[in-house]
This record gives structure tokens, sequence and C-alpha cells, in this order.
């Protein structure tokens, strides 16, 4: 055995504990669910009582800072249309062209992942084809810095969350692209109305990259708190509710919580990586949130849903090994048959400015999966980034983009990349 087999063993070992929700978390949702069951059944003995009585007398959140230094190159196949407007949150500001037509080839009902250039969305299709459908204006200064797939979505129904960046100011707007036969239209993106939309928003510390819950009903993202507090202020963990008309649900079990993060209060840049349910069913949920810093280090967080919908939080669970990004290929099946992969640092250069970067398949025989060389050495952490899904995973950094798959394969993308997303 190898010092890397060794290696991803013991990384693997280490894990093990981070991807069980704490028992006494689990505890809490149970206990809160006997008791409203209690209370449910008092007050349908006491209305039984009572009618009883009447007849005998007459129930409801370091990303990488992918923000490109220039501007990505502008794409034109898709026509303009006019801003858009929306009767309840206003026009979107800075509301980009928009394509009207045919994605190109097959890529519209076989696309595998959403991937942005910093001023464009395209679909990725599985031989790696880019079909363009959205763009912002030429001379609009914004820039999309992340993206985030609603779960459910397919190529011909996607509701996409971004984080875009404008002006030193960040912002989230969501979209949502459908299409019937050869018609396509694309409503949005709607910047996200208040209060739900990233408070802290100027760009620096840490980047508030959306992630959804495996079921899609509720959106998560980590912000600095606010700036000029001594001792800083701890970061936040924040969530928002999901419905049919986009951000919000207006129901106060499940709306807009938030939960400071003390432990993590040390300056660090933090993102949040990934949103699983490990336990329970319907309504009553428990499992973990994964944050990633540019120390770096992984943070595990419990989470919780009880019979209401609303969300707790649990204990943040810090591992000493330096992890980049964290990923499972399988959202409806979390347990330990579902592909894990784990981009570590594995070693680093004499002077500490460039460190080798290896992907991990978290199965019991861990095997690394190849690296393209721009990757296996890097100066910059934080412009690293994966998505996976099954037996592939998508990988970049610095504007450069790869498809990986566990059998060996490897297959640049064309053209400039600086996120992407899979279906799922």
């Amino acid at each position: 055995m190898n010092d890397l087999d060794q290696r991803v063993r013991d990384t693997l070992r280490a894990r093990a504990g981070d991807i069980e929700p704490a028992p006494a978390l689990w505890q809490e949702v149970r206990r809160r669910r006997d008791r409203r069951r209690r209370s449910r059944m008092a007050a349908g003995a006491g209305a039984l009582a009572v009618a009883a009585t009447i007849a005998t007398v007459a129930v409801p959140a370091a990303l990488h800072r992918l923000r490109p230094d220039e501007p990505a190159p502008f794409i034109e196949e898709p026509a303009t249309t006019a801003p858009n407007t929306d009767p309840t949150t206003g026009p979107s500001p800075s509301a980009p062209a928009t394509d009207a037509g045919e994605p190109a080839g097959a890529v519209a009902g076989s696309a595998v992942a959403v991937v942005t250039d910093g001023v464009s969305l395209s679909l990725l299709g599985p031989d790696g084809a880019l079909a363009p459908f959205l763009v912002f204006g030429e001379e609009d200064e914004t820039r999309v810095v992340a993206l985030a797939i609603r779960p459910g979505s397919t190529p011909d129904d996607l509701t996409l969350v971004l984080l875009t960046e404008s002006q030193g100011m960040y912002d989230l707007r969501w979209l949502r692209r459908t299409r019937e036969g050869t018609d396509t239209s694309v409503s949005g993106p709607l910047t996200f109305p208040d209060p739900y939309n990233v408070r802290n928003r100027a760009v620096g510390g840490s980047v508030p990259a959306p992630v959804w819950s495996p079921d899609g009903r509720h959106l998560a993202w980590l912000e600095d708190g606010p700036a000029g507090q001594s001792p800083p202020a701890a970061p936040v963990l924040r969530t928002i509710g999901w419905s049919l008309a986009g951000p919000g649900t207006g129901r106060t079990a499940d709306d807009n919580a938030e939960w400071s993060l003390d432990p993590l209060a040390d300056g660090a840049r933090l993102r949040l990586q990934d949103w699983l349910w490990l336990a329970g069913d319907g309504e009553e949920r428990a499992g973990i949130v994964q944050v990633t810093d540019d120390l770096p280090h992984l943070h595990t967080l419990d989470v919780a849903r009880g019979s209401d919908g609303a969300l707790s939080t649990g204990e943040v669970r810090t591992s000493d090994a330096a992890m980049v990004d964290w990923a499972v290929g399988a959202r409806d099946r979390p347990d330990e048959s579902a592909p894990r992969y784990l981009l570590e640092v594995t070693g680093g250069d004499p002077a500490g400015t460039a460190v080798r970067l290896a992907v991990v398949a978290g199965d019991p025989e861990g095997v690394e999966l190849p690296l393209p060389d721009e990757l296996q050495r890097t100066r910059d952490l934080t412009s690293v980034w994966m998505t996976a899904h099954g037996d592939e995973v998508l990988v970049g950094a610095d504007g450069r983009a790869w498809l990986l798959r566990r059998e060996g394969a490897v297959r640049p993308l064309d053209g400039t990349v600086w996120y992407a997303d899979h279906l799922r």
C-alpha cells in the first residue's frame, strides 16, 4: 500500500463521523413531534367533550472566489429581448438578454449541467457541447459568481439561483427556464426581494454561494456578520423557504431563519458546500450541512426539520484534514452506497505557495481520480470548485473546467467556465 492509498483510507475513516446526524438533534425532532401529537390529542378530546355537553343540553443556506479579473468573452448567439419586469418585485436590474429559440443540437433534451463563463449561462451536453440560453448585456458590469440548480429540475423545466456580483456588491437572483417542443422561454432572472436577499452584500469576505436542501424546499447560504464590529461578528447560516412563486413562503416556521456560527468566527472565508438528509422521512428530517474555509478545513453542522417545517441546527464539528471541496454524487441516496468526492490538499512545495490536489471517490477502496496538470498544482485554492452527480465530476479553477468520470476519462470543456452545477 503506497502513501496515497493510506491517506485515502485514513481520510475516509476520519470522515465517517461527519456523515451521521447527531442523535441529540434527531431526538429533539421526535420530542417536538410527540409533543405536538399529544397537544392535538388533548385538543381533540376537549372538542369531543364540548360537543357531548351541547348535545345533552339541547388543527407550516471560501466560495472559491470565481470573480474574473477581466470580462469573459461575450457570447452573442441568443437574441435580445426587453428587460424583465415583474409585478411583485419590479424590474430586474441589468436584466439580461434571453434566448427564445432552440439550443444547439441535442443539448436541450439531454443536458447534464448548467455552466457559466461569468456573463452567460449555457446547458452542457453529455458530449461536452455548450448551448447558451441567457446572456447578460455587454455593457452590464454584472458577473455570475456561483449558481445552484433546484433539485428535481430537468432540461425542460429548470429553476436556477444565481449569485451575482456588480460594483463590489453581491445579489441573489433566480430564473426559470421551460421548454415545450421547439419553444423555449426564460423568466428572469429576478433579484431576490428583501428580506430574502443577502444582507452583508460587500465583496471581500465569505462568499454567499447558494445551496439547496435535497428536496428543494429550502435555500441556504453563509454570509459574514455585520461589518465594523470588534471582535468581528460571527458568520451566519441563513435559510429561506421556496414556493411556486420563488423565494419566500410567508410561513413563520420555514421562512427566513438564521443561526450564528460562533465557533467559526476566526476571520476565515467560508463557503457552504452541500446539504444532506440522512434520517427520517416526509416532513421530519435530520441531516448535515458541510462548510469549508480557506485555511482549508471541513466543518459539519447538524440540521433538522420538524413536523411543522421549521429548521433547527446543532453543534459544529471541525475536521483537521485539509479539505478544499466535498460533494456527494447522489442526493437521493446519501447513505454509504452513494459516491463521495473529496478535493483535498495532499502536499505543498517548500515555500508553501503551491499545493497538490487529489479528487477521491468516497467508496471503500478510496479510488483516486486523475486530475489535469493545471489542477495538480495550483497557487489559489479559492479558485477551485467541484460538483458531482453519480460517477461524473465537474471540476475547475481560474476559468477552466474538466469533466471527469470514475473510470478515468478526463474531458476539458471548451471556452471559459467559471462555475457549474449538475442537473440531479
